[in-house]
């Protein structure tokens, strides 16, 4: 990533997988920050709405970094996303955001990064992966 929000990476949840009222999603989200004190900022989109946003994150360096979202189908078109954001072993910053994304299609997730110089992979992904689906019981 450099000055400019960069994709770090994206995963497609597959149509009508939000589709069911208590349908909870984990995504888990793994990186680095390299070596330097430049300042550095994580964001996360489920489709184009904003449900995560570290600020600007200053003096760390050559640390790794977890964001994990829990997404939780309230209707077919709106969810509660809670996201939990963990740098070494700092206290974790956790957040509690709506979003309005529709269901009937496939709904992207990705995680975007951006520093305060306009040096390329300053802020790496490791791995982005959708750890569990659970879908409630007779639905």
């Amino acid at each position: 990533a450099d000055t400019v929000e960069t994709i770090l990476g994206q995963i497609t949840i597959v149509q009508q997988e939000l589709g069911h009222e208590g349908t909870l999603l984990y995504v888990d989200i793994v990186g680095v920050f390299t070596a330097n004190g430049n300042g550095k900022r994580i964001r996360a989109y489920i489709s184009s709405a904003l449900c995560f946003d570290s600020g600007v994150i200053a003096s760390i360096s050559a640390v790794a970094w977890r964001l994990t979202l829990q997404i939780l189908a309230k209707t077919i078109s709106s969810q509660t996303v809670h996201a939990q954001f963990c740098i070494n072993a700092a206290s974790p910053l956790l957040t509690r955001t709506l979003t309005t994304a529709n269901a009937n299609i496939a709904v992207p997730i990705k995680v975007t990064g951006t520093n305060s110089t306009a040096t390329l992979g300053e802020i790496t992904l490791d791995w982005m992966r959708l750890l569990c689906n659970q879908t409630p019981q007779g639905g």
